[in-house]
């Protein structure tokens, strides 16, 4: 008798733990990561290849934006994804891009003369609209909002 609810009761404990490992494993429906740009992140540059683009090096950043939605949140009204960018000299810029399948991948980049104009990114912002509903919201840690006096 003891053996059998000894028995239960482990195979309760392991069906809990494997149900809470499953739940920590869920997609973010929005992710976005900052990648810096430099002669370092080519391939070349580490095997030894020759690359016009390491004899003139760029720099930069962007912006690699990640979605992953139920399909029946793209059906009727196609979802916005909106991303509102705060650069180092406090300019901003937004950008609006319709959410054609249900998950994908789109890059938003800063590089060259921009990013030395800029210098680069600070923060940002982004979310995805349906119906003017926020399904999906991502903030940089350091975002907020602008505070604009006028005077």
């Amino acid at each position: 008798m003891w053996v059998q609810v000894k028995g239960l009761r482990m195979k309760k404990a392991v069906l809990i733990i494997f149900l809470f490992l499953l739940s920590s494993c869920a997609l973010h429906r929005l992710d976005i990561q900052t990648q810096y740009l430099t002669p370092e992140y080519l391939a070349s540059f580490h095997i030894g290849t020759p690359d016009p683009k390491l004899y003139a090096p760029f720099i930069g950043e962007r912006l690699l934006i990640q979605w992953s939605l139920p399909s029946n949140e793209i059906c009727d009204e196609l979802p916005t994804l909106f991303l509102k960018v705060r650069y180092k000299n406090h300019q901003e810029e937004e950008i609006k891009l319709t959410i054609r399948s249900s998950t994908g991948t789109t890059l938003f980049k800063v590089e060259g003369e921009k990013y030395c104009q800029t210098g680069g990114i600070l923060t940002y912002y982004s979310q995805i609209e349906k119906c003017n509903a926020v399904l999906a919201t991502w903030k940089h840690p350091l975002w907020r909002e602008l505070i604009k006096i006028n005077y």
